[in-house]
């Protein structure tokens, strides 16, 4: 078999498997995906439609309510109204009637039914009702239960009157069932049936094929879905029933028992009361859907594969003519030396063009090689002028460095600052390795960097461990081109105690002694130590190298200001002695020759700040409520607080979500504001709303705010100002909960 021969048939057996493979995962994704989509989308109405439900649930106990209201004011002032005029006031309150009914159960009035038919007392329908004029109950409601005695659906609400003598009672038609379950089957032809049912199966609102509204069915005669549909329409039912799918949702309702339910059976005597949602949805359509996709992705793979026939036989000839070209040309050079030549005219990027143009490289390289040796000489002048240009982009940098952290306190969009940010040290990374490699012994590169997003001079309360951190941090990212084994050790104690310093200064001092460790580094295992503790209210920051050493006997000139590294001053360690002597602190080294040095500082911590709290007290009638924009955040908080407390706790992402649970749980306990211990973001991110905004908006005694801007000096003005508590977002897990 010929070499091109093999080629097209590997070529076209690979295409045709390739081909074949996509049309299946094609096929295989799409199908799924119509099949998803179509669901959702009834899974949606089915939602949309119980959260409707239970919307108009209420609201029509709202209406219930507000009516029976206003006859207790009625029967207060005028006495019992006739059966008339209670029909008139039903009519004008948008209710379908109005009931008197005395202690003994007994009905007095009815606006709808004549007293003669209304031959039941009250409490036969639930004993539970005497409650209302021999009890304290002051309201009882109905879910939606069959009315008497024609056995509509209807919800009623009962009240005691003034003088608890009489009981009032309001029934409410709902007629917006109706009207919403023939909207939606009117526009949808996919919908097969629409059930609301109780929970025992007692019809509340059904539209079938026919889409003929029907309710009040007992469960007995609810035996089958299509019992309305006439036998034409029946038949494609049928049909279609084969391919349907069944969708079934509770309904949730504000009802938790209700005795009047089970007397009337449509319930039993177990506690939570719900409706079920039955959507019958034929997936015909769909089977539809997927048939077409099936025939066209058939149609495309044999398209395709014919394709690919032609396709591989004209690339097979293509790739052995290009082949023999390629050998025709390599003999003459190697035969000839002549580098000039190459191979030209083969383009595209298969392997054979990428072959191709790897020996033109190969052939340019040993040019280039040829030209290097002419360009030795020009190489040490250029070398002289990286040094001083590497040595004049300092000062830029450290500008730079400035109006990046600036841009961060603006809040400007971070991701373009994180690359501003990348780039600048990429530059900073070339200018010192450029300057390390070619500078004077007698040339000084200083070097300042910020480690903090506010750079403001004046003194402030930090964390000193979280400081210290990111200045490791940007060291590792500096010297990532020759990296070196930096460790950081922080005690426990020391996480939680503050400095009041100002940060800027203080990372300048740091950077210069992390520097010169990293300077003295002259051994294949390059390790830097960093440390911090507390010992009686005192820091105790430790940077210990294993690099060349200091002599005991220059420790004193060089704290001075005189640098062993190469002549001139050396104002890394001397400008840090100052420094930390201006702030009360004290700086010590200890240093053997080709062991390393270790540098201590010992600095005073500053007291506690009155809004500092690393403590949260709650009682057993705490509801503890946590709001944070920052979905990370509250999967913290909801690891830290499983099965930790035993009080009732709540998480919100959003402002909106938490004013309204607020709100509902305001109403029915008035002191929440004192009962509440409410865990806040500072920076919600919603419609400028902090959470300082949302303690005082809602007078929350109990409050604690974490914040990523914790350390900054006017976030901790408003705490002290305002007597409230704060601490940053990095000591979340290190807050210890208290019952009281």
């Amino acid at each position: 078999m010929k070499f091109s021969d093999k080629i097209f048939l590997s070529i076209f057996l690979v295409s045709c498997f390739a081909i074949c493979s996509c049309g299946a995962i094609f096929y295989f994704v799409f199908s799924k995906d119509l099949y998803n989509n179509y669901n959702y989308r009834y899974n949606s109405l089915g939602l949309t439609l119980s959260n409707t439900f239970y919307e108009m649930d209420k609201l029509s106990d709202t209406i219930n309510l507000n009516a029976v209201l206003i006859l207790k004011e009625k029967q207060k002032h005028q006495g019992i109204p006739s059966d008339k005029e209670l029909n008139i006031l039903a009519q004008k309150l948008g209710i379908h009637g109005f009931y008197v009914i005395n202690k003994d159960g007994k009905f007095l009035r009815s606006s709808d039914l004549p007293i003669a038919q209304q031959k039941n007392s009250l409490f036969s329908y639930c004993n539970g009702y005497r409650e209302l004029v021999y009890g304290k109950a002051t309201k009882k409601t109905t879910p939606i239960i069959p009315g008497y005695p024609n056995n509509v659906p209807d919800k009623f609400i009962m009240i005691p009157n003034y003088d608890k003598q009489l009981i009032l009672e309001a029934g409410y038609y709902l007629k917006y069932m109706e009207q919403t379950l023939h909207e939606i089957v009117s526009h949808d032809n996919n919908i097969m049936s629409i059930g609301l049912y109780a929970p025992n199966g007692y019809e509340l609102g059904y539209i079938g094929a026919d889409a003929k509204f029907i309710q009040g069915t007992t469960p007995n005669t609810n035996n089958s879905t299509h019992r309305h549909i006439d036998t034409d329409t029946k038949n494609e039912y049928l049909q279609d029933k084969n391919t349907a799918i069944t969708l079934r949702y509770k309904v949730k309702t504000d009802i938790d028992y209700c005795c009047e339910c089970v007397v009337k059976k449509v319930a039993n005597s177990q506690p939570g009361y719900y409706y079920d949602l039955v959507i019958q949805v034929s997936q015909k359509p769909l089977i539809n859907q997927i048939n077409t996709l099936k025939n066209r992705i058939i149609i495309i793979i044999v398209a395709s594969m014919l394709f690919s026939l032609i396709l591989s036989r004209i690339i097979s000839k293509k790739i052995v003519s290009r082949l023999n070209y390629i050998n025709k040309e390599v003999d003459y050079i190697m035969g000839s030396g002549d580098l000039e030549r190459s191979l030209k005219g083969i383009k595209g990027n298969d392997e054979v063009s990428k072959l191709s143009r790897s020996f033109n490289k190969m052939i340019e390289s040993l040019k280039q090689a040829q030209i290097e040796l002419i360009q030795t000489e020009k190489s040490k002048t250029l070398a002289t002028l990286a040094a001083e240009v590497a040595h004049d982009i300092g000062s830029p940098i450290a500008t730079m460095g400035i109006a990046i952290h600036n841009l961060r306190k603006l809040n400007i969009d971070n991701q373009h600052i994180d690359l501003l940010a990348g780039s600048m040290r990429s530059v900073k990374s070339i200018a010192d390795n450029l300057l390390n490699r070619y500078r004077n012994m007698d040339e000084l590169l200083y070097q300042e960097e910020h480690c903090m997003p506010d750079d403001t001079k004046a003194p402030r309360y930090i964390l000193l461990s979280s400081l210290i951190t990111n200045i490791v941090e940007n060291k590792k990212s500096e010297w990532s081109n020759m990296p070196c084994n930096i460790s950081l050790d922080i005690s426990s104690s020391s996480k939680l105690c503050f400095a009041l310093i100002s940060p800027l200064e203080l990372s300048r001092a740091l950077s210069n002694l992390l520097n010169n460790a990293y300077e003295s580094l002259d051994k294949a295992e390059r390790n830097i130590l960093v440390s911090l503790s507390t010992i009686d209210n005192n820091f105790s920051l430790i940077i210990s190298d294993n690099g060349a050493g200091i002599p005991t006997n220059k420790i004193d000139e060089v704290l001075a200001g005189k640098s062993l590294k190469h002549s001139g001053k050396g104002l890394g360690l001397s400008s840090a002695k100052r420094y930390f002597e201006s702030i009360g602190a004290h700086l010590a080294i200890e240093s053997i020759v080709t062991q390393g040095t270790t540098i201590k500082v010992t600095m005073p911590a500053a007291k506690n700040p009155a809004w500092f709290f690393t403590t949260i007290t709650y009682t057993k009638n705490s509801v503890l409520a946590i709001l944070d924009d920052d979905p990370s955040i509250i999967m913290l908080w909801q690891q830290l607080l499983i099965n930790e407390l035993g009080i009732p706790y709540k998480f919100f992402i959003d402002v909106t979500e938490f004013k309204k649970w607020y709100s509902s749980e305001l109403e029915e306990n008035p002191k929440l504001n004192q009962n509440i211990v409410l865990l806040v973001d500072y920076d919600l991110h919603h419609n400028n709303i902090t959470g300082i905004d949302i303690i005082e908006e809602f007078n929350i005694e109990h409050a604690y705010i974490f914040s990523t801007h914790a350390e900054i000096a006017w976030l901790q003005n408003q705490a002290l100002e305002k007597s409230l508590k704060l601490a940053p977002k990095t000591l979340i897990e290190h807050i210890n909960f208290r019952l009281v």
